[in-house]
């Protein structure tokens, strides 16, 4: 296990597999059609969902639902002055701006080495934590959870070798930043983004048939993990990779 969390810290690469990249767009295009399709249906769902969690009789009692440490704080209209709204509005310009230079700089890295650093992946998590622990614990922990999802998503994908430990390190900062509730469309942006960019570039390299031609290896291996065929890596010789950074940047 250290060896394995040492070799993820030490993975600054910037890169994605462009097989990987196809997969994940086309996940993301079923993932909006399926919500297209049912999202009435999926709301019905998460609202008795929700509304099971709740102690009976809250919001009679105006007590409203339970707080949850995933849930976005809220501020009540009627309390916007007493709560200190010009202070929240500056906490909120401060995290975005600081998002749009951690963004920005990994970008540019990225695309100049192949490489975003660890320097500027963890002060981003850092800067994103603790503007959110200004605001309450709440928010802090919907700042926790969003980097947890975004690493429990990636790092699999790491650990088989088709995504960069630099891209995935951006993306907990990321989801660090924008919590549950904004890590969601971000996700699917850059699933969406990804895949234009290794579309058009395994195309512009005339390997279009072959590319996908691992797309369909590279499934059947990772779903028979007993297929003898090697699992295609950033490593295997001929493999195309993408700057993925660009990708998360325009997903956040």
């Amino acid at each position: 296990m250290v060896a394995l969390w040492n070799a993820f810290w030490n993975d600054e690469s910037g890169q994605d597999l462009a097989e990987y990249a196809l997969l994940i767009a086309l996940i993301a295009l079923v993932v909006i059609a399926a919500v297209t399709l049912l999202g009435q249906n999926i709301n019905t769902v998460f609202t008795n969902i929700r509304l099971s969690t709740e102690e009976p009789g809250s919001e009679a009692r105006g007590n409203g639902p339970r707080p949850s440490l995933f849930r976005e704080p809220k501020i009540p209209p009627g309390r916007a002055q007493a709560d200190g709204s010009t202070s929240q509005v500056m906490i909120h310009t401060l995290s975005t701006l600081a998002l749009t230079v951690v963004v920005v700089l990994a970008v540019a890295s990225d695309l100049r080495t192949r490489r975003i650093p660890n320097a500027l992946t963890v002060s981003g998590l850092g800067v994103a934590l603790a503007l959110r622990a200004v605001t309450g614990v709440d928010a802090f922990f919907a700042g926790l959870a969003g980097g947890a999802i975004a690493l429990g998503l990636t790092l699999p994908l790491v650990m088989l070798g088709g995504l960069g430990g630099g891209d995935s390190k951006l993306l907990v900062a990321v989801g660090a930043f924008l919590g549950p509730a904004g890590l969601p469309m971000a996700l699917l942006v850059t699933a969406l983004v990804g895949g234009v960019m290794a579309l058009g570039l395994v195309v512009y390299r005339g390997v279009l048939g072959a590319t996908l031609a691992h797309c369909w290896q590279l499934t059947r291996r990772l779903w028979t993990p007993s297929t003898p065929e090697p699992l295609r890596t950033l490593g295997t010789p001929g493999a195309i990779a993408i700057p993925y950074g660009v990708a998360i940047g325009a997903g956040a």
